[in-house]
């Protein structure tokens, strides 16, 4: 059974990764197209728009995830039943409840990898994407240290050292 287990779930991976490609390619491309809007506010360019994008793509696989996984598990169903692999197996004494179990099993993998995605990978480069946007179309200079967050007004330079959990700033230097 370890044999069927790993070829059923091979399968089922690669129709997953197939949809999810297909998917993110469409929503990326119509995340872009909206991005292309906002080039030109302060300093935000096409580059700028492109590595938004491209650091959002985790948090985008992780809001597809579900959607790639129903569907890749019903197009590599589809594939072995068009290619009556199913009913080999089913001819060789697999029941439909072990089948399956084999397509959970290749469920589950996905799903502790997605699950990674989303709590370790995606926040932190949302969070990076975010303030790469907002610095870009911002018409302020700003500048980021160990010594907190520059920004230039004018001919006045805001140094801020911290900002806390409740949104307050501490240690503001005009």
């Amino acid at each position: 059974m370890r044999i069927l287990d790993r070829y059923i779930g091979r399968t089922v991976i690669a129709g997953t990764l197939l949809a999810l490609f297909i998917l993110l390619a469409v929503e990326l491309f119509f995340s872009f197209a909206n991005e292309i809007q906002d080039i030109g506010k302060g300093r935000y360019t096409l580059t700028d728009a492109f590595v938004y994008v491209g650091l959002t793509i985790p948090r985008r696989v992780h809001d597809l995830f579900p959607m790639a996984a129903l569907l890749g598990s019903l197009l590599s169903l589809g594939t072995l039943a068009a290619n009556s692999e199913l009913v080999a197996i089913r001819a060789a004494g697999v029941s439909v409840t072990r089948i399956a179990l084999s397509v959970l099993k290749a469920g589950a993998i996905l799903l502790v990898i997605a699950a990674a995605i989303g709590e370790w990978v995606a926040p932190r480069t949302e969070q990076l994407a975010q303030q790469r946007r907002v610095l870009a179309q911002s018409e302020a200079i700003t500048f980021r240290s160990e010594h907190g967050l520059w920004a230039r007004d004018g001919d006045r330079f805001i140094n801020i050292k911290r900002i806390l959990p409740d949104g307050r700033l501490a240690g503001v230097q005009v």
